[in-house]
């Protein structure tokens, strides 16, 4: 688990491939232990002192990478309404 993160190193996180990484070396979603009392910089500081990769986590066997738009014109909502709305073609 890396303690403290340099941006260099967030970037290097954020870019790695999902296809290299092998399953068991990843914490699952259920074993973050992260109290939702403190404060959000607290939260995000607990969070990747638990982790070997923000951007990738599983659940059981499933890989999840996380990634973000730098395109604000759309919200999450608006996303999710277009990838459903594919998916029902």
């Amino acid at each position: 688990m890396n303690e403290t993160w340099s941006k260099d190193d967030l970037k290097k996180a954020s870019e790695a491939n999902v296809d290299d990484v092998i399953v068991t070396d990843i914490q699952d979603i259920s074993a973050y232990t992260i109290n939702t009392n403190s404060s959000p910089t607290d939260r995000i500081k607990t969070f990747l002192s638990q982790t070997s990769n923000p951007y990738i986590t599983k659940s059981g066997n499933v890989l999840i990478k996380i990634e973000f738009s730098n395109d604000t014109s759309k919200n999450l909502s608006d996303l999710l309404e277009n990838i459903l709305g594919r998916n029902n073609t």
